[in-house]
């Protein structure tokens, strides 16, 4: 029998749209994974499930209004369809000679989707978040009548937070910007800001982890980058020439290396610094080069040619011992300038959350992230018995669409919406069924907390809680492309099965990087390899004094 890619996809499709069984799908870009969602909500649909007893999350509002529109469509055309034309397509859909009890159903189905009270539930995981604490605003502890903010207006809050507390002059902010601002300029001062800020709830949890303050915190801070209580930045920098070379030293060492030579150069200049100025970053400066390069990099055998190493062995173990001290210190000096910078950071950022969090709460208002969440403190918290409970009635069939980019507190809330579906009662009252289909190379939404590693994971933990309930489970993968041709595939697949190190982070699971199968054999295809461009240098950050009016280039 002749192998036929296509029959094996479709049989792999329909295993997996299987309203009996549950199942986590890995697919290609262009393999179907919406075709396969659509078709699994259509199957569940023919086989008596309730509209109303199925949930499906998406990632976007895009996502969820293209995926209803299709199944719509589909249950609309099935209204207009002879017999024999709509057996075929129920047929196709992977349910074999199909009653005349299904076929009544299918010519049903439109009107059941679009009568069933809420409608067909396909929308994002924040939009059901919403639904979710407007049941139970109490047990969530949220506003009853609170309302979402969307993105423009949450900059906006954001934006009034950090004027209010960089204008505030308290002790604890003056503090922390006496600290930060010689370290960056305007733009890259604000960038840093928006950056942490967009990881606010990172940085909340880990202030809150064990009750942390802030000073409690910038211990921790110190001990994790191994430096001791006394190790501040000036503490180090007051030991940077605490046993180093003295003037006198170095004079002497660049008479015997003779003064005209790199190092004979390198080291008067050091002692004149250290004589005439005033500056230490200048003093620092100039002597930490008599054994580094500009780029703090240590210098090729210390800086001394072969004949000076021969003729003054005594130097060359000075020269060694003085190299070593200083990279020691540089490392501390570097971590605890890290720490210290940190802790100032953290202090700003956490008093531009706590004045973001006051202006949401004046207006009983609250944003995507809060969405979350509430959700996930709500299905974990002391109510959280009772909600189940209530949502344990209502939700038979749960599935999620482009899982690579969920992030670990929607795991955590899916994870807790299906913890009845297979222990207890319910994985006996009726059958109930999880889905979740994603591609782990096409996650996009890191910044948003995705963690694509955790689509592998929770496939694991889902499979052993089905079948520890002696239900069925089923790991799906498709490869099959019905969008690419055959030349573009391959180029993709030997860029990233040449080397292993390429095929890192694009598969997390036990079968490692997937290749690529093209439907279309025949179709033409280009691929062009070309020259990487070159980073254009950077430019020095303008200085942040200048008029306001000062015309840039």
């Amino acid at each position: 029998m002749t192998y036929d890619p296509f029959e094996v996809t479709k049989a792999l499709q329909h295993a997996a749209s299987d309203p009996a069984v549950s199942s986590f799908v890995a697919a290609n870009a262009g393999s179907g994974k919406t075709y396969v969602l659509s078709m699994r909500v259509i199957r569940l649909l023919l086989n008596e499930v309730d509209p109303a007893q199925i949930l499906c999350l998406t990632f976007t509002k895009v996502a969820a209004a293209n995926m209803a529109t299709r199944i719509f469509k589909i249950l609309a055309d099935w209204t207009r369809l002879s017999d024999a034309e709509l057996k075929a397509q129920i047929e196709a859909y992977g349910e074999l000679s199909p009653s005349e009890a299904m076929m009544s159903r299918a010519r049903q189905l439109f009107a059941l989707a679009v009568e069933a009270p809420g409608g067909l539930k396909i929308q994002t995981i924040h939009a059901f978040c919403e639904r979710l604490l407007h049941v139970f605003p109490f047990e969530a502890n949220v506003p009853a009548g609170f309302r979402v903010i969307q993105d423009l207006e949450q900059a906006d809050r954001m934006a009034q937070a950090q004027d209010f507390v960089l204008t505030s002059g308290t002790t604890a902010i003056v503090s922390a910007l006496e600290i930060l601002v010689p370290e960056t300029d305007e733009q890259s001062f604000s960038k840093l800001l928006n950056d942490a800020l967009r990881k606010r709830e990172l940085f909340s949890s880990v202030i809150s982890f064990g009750g942390f303050l802030l000073e409690k915190l910038k211990g921790e801070l110190i001990a994790a980058l191994g430096l001791g209580a006394e190790e501040t930045p000036e503490f180090l920098k007051s030991q940077f020439f605490s046993g180093g070379f003295s003037p006198p030293d170095m004079l002497r060492m660049a008479s015997a290396l003779g003064e005209s030579s790199r190092a004979g150069k390198l080291l008067l200049e050091a002692a004149r610094t250290q004589t005439n100025s005033d500056e230490i970053a200048a003093q620092m400066e100039a002597y930490a080069l008599i054994f580094n390069k500009k780029d703090g990099e240590p210098r090729k055998d210390n800086g001394l040619s072969a004949s000076q190493s021969a003729a003054h062995p005594e130097i060359v173990v000075q020269f060694e011992r003085e190299t070593e001290r200083l990279g020691s210190l540089g490392e501390k000096m570097r971590a605890a300038a890290i720490a210290r910078n940190s802790h100032a950071l953290i202090v700003v950022v956490d008093a531009v959350i706590q004045r973001y969090r006051d202006l949401k709460g004046f207006r009983s208002s609250l944003d995507f992230d809060d969405l979350i969440e509430r959700t996930q403190k709500l299905l974990s918290g002391d109510s959280s018995t009772w909600v189940l409970y209530k949502l344990d009635q209502g939700i038979d069939h749960i599935l999620i669409d482009e899982a690579q980019d969920t992030s670990p507190a929607q795991w955590g809330i899916f994870n807790a919406l299906v913890a009845e579906f297979f222990s207890g009662k319910g994985r006996t009252a009726k059958l109930r069924t999880v889905f979740a289909v994603g591609d782990e190379k096409q996650s996009i939404y890191s910044f948003q907390g995705a963690q694509p590693q955790l689509f592998a994971q929770n496939s694991l933990t889902i499979s052993t809680k089905v079948t520890e309930a002696q239900l069925k489970f089923e790991q799906v993968r498709l490869d099959m492309s019905f969008r690419s041709s055959p030349e573009i595939l391959n180029a993709v697949d030997r860029v990233f099965q040449s080397n292993e190190i390429n095929a890192q982070g694009l598969s997390f699971g036990p079968d490692g990087y997937p290749p690529h199968t093209a439907l279309k054999r025949n179709l033409p295809g280009h691929v062009e390899i070309w020259p990487l461009f070159a980073k254009a240098p950077k430019k020095l950050a303008e200085n942040w004094l200048l008029p306001v009016d000062f015309i840039s280039e």
